[in-house]
């Protein structure tokens, strides 16, 4: 993700869903402050575009030196890191949180994947 999108993330997360209201005053009030947060951030509609339909990484590249396909245990302090903060997940990732709880072994792809957003997405919260 471009730095600029990624510093802004939070706030357009929250803008891009007032996009779907039914009311047509909210939703030009939505793309308005989307266009003033691109803006003063130094970016545009064209790059959040790319941003947004951008193809994930895999997992395992998106953690460099870091091999997942082993038996190690790597994708715990994700897990431990999550946990710290519960209260920031939706009840359906705390609900995921909770099946690794006692997960013994190595995660599958698609669970490291969600743990690495969720991660991912709390991390950019602190900066």
């Amino acid at each position: 993700m471009s730095s600029r999108i990624a510093e802004i993330a939070p706030k357009l997360e929250k803008l891009v869903l007032m996009l779907s209201s039914n009311q047509p005053n909210e939703v030009a009030a939505a793309a308005a402050a989307i266009t003033r947060t691109l803006q003063a951030a130094g970016a545009d509609w064209h790059e959040f575009a790319r941003e947004l339909t951008k193809p994930a990484a895999p997992a395992r590249d998106r953690h460099r030196g870091r091999n997942w396909d082993d038996d190690s245990d790597d994708w715990r302090p994700l897990y431990e890191y999550c946990r710290r903060h519960l209260d920031a997940l939706s009840s359906r990732e705390q609900d995921f949180m909770a099946t690794l709880d006692t997960w013994r072994g190595n995660v599958t792809e698609k669970q490291l994947a969600w743990l690495i957003a969720i991660h991912d997405r709390l991390r950019s919260r602190e900066t």
